[in-house]
């Protein structure tokens, strides 16, 4: 049985190398079998990267895949996923624990009572119920900014479009003076969807800091609205 095919898919898919597929592999069906015969069974499984033949061992002895019972398989199966599923949640964590508190944009994948789900590309997250703007309304495929409120092992990651910081770090994004820090966002007081307010400061007394936000015809206030 040659499984390179299925791991080489499962490498690609869920963006893992294929030795980390395999480990997970070998791992999920050792466990498997110990689940099925007991803790006191030997159990060796061998994959060759070669030819992609499978072979497990219990007590020395070889044993065809055939003759394996149908629950020690989907056991396997059952590991192998969440295996698959813990280390995601483990990469996802290493690269966007350090980025909480920035904002992001992501295509929403689906919309349900209770939350948005996003996709970034290389992950995915949720927006809960609560972190979302009244009112608004979004379509699978439509693109959304939202803020990184939270990222865990657990729970993966959090976004928000309630929170004020949201306001606050797209004003960084709009007004050049507030990302390089000659204007300080001191507060932000928002309703979601309906009025914010924020208070700034200028370290330059020659910039006033109402102004720069707003400048001209408030195009720079319009283009945080919209």
């Amino acid at each position: 049985m040659n499984i390179l095919n299925i791991v080489d898919q499962i490498a690609e898919e869920r963006a893992l190398s294929r030795e980390e597929v395999i480990s997970i592999l070998k791992k999920s069906l050792e466990d498997a079998v110990i689940k099925d015969y007991g803790k006191s069974v030997p159990v060796e499984v061998k994959i060759s990267e070669s030819d992609g033949e499978l072979k497990i061992f219990v007590e020395k002895k070889v044993i065809p895949l055939e003759r394996f019972k149908r629950n020690i398989i989907l056991t396997a199966k059952q590991m192998i996923g969440q295996k698959v599923k813990e280390i995601e949640k483990e990469k996802i964590y290493e690269e966007y624990e350090s980025k909480i508190g920035e904002i992001i944009t992501g295509s929403v994948q689906k919309v349900d009572r209770k939350r948005i789900i996003i996709s970034l590309g290389d992950a995915e997250a949720i927006i809960p119920l609560k972190e979302q703007i009244p009112n608004e309304r979004y379509r699978q495929g439509d693109t959304i900014k939202a803020y990184i409120l939270d990222c865990s092992k657990r729970d993966g990651l959090t976004l928000s479009r309630a929170h004020p910081n949201f306001l606050k770090e797209l004003f960084k994004l709009e007004v050049p003076e507030v990302s390089s820090g000659i204007i300080e966002i001191k507060t932000v007081a928002r309703i979601p969807g309906v009025r914010a307010k924020i208070s700034v400061t200028s370290t330059d007394p020659k910039i006033d800091p109402v102004g720069a936000c707003v400048v001209m015809k408030g195009s720079r206030i319009k283009t945080v609205v919209k």
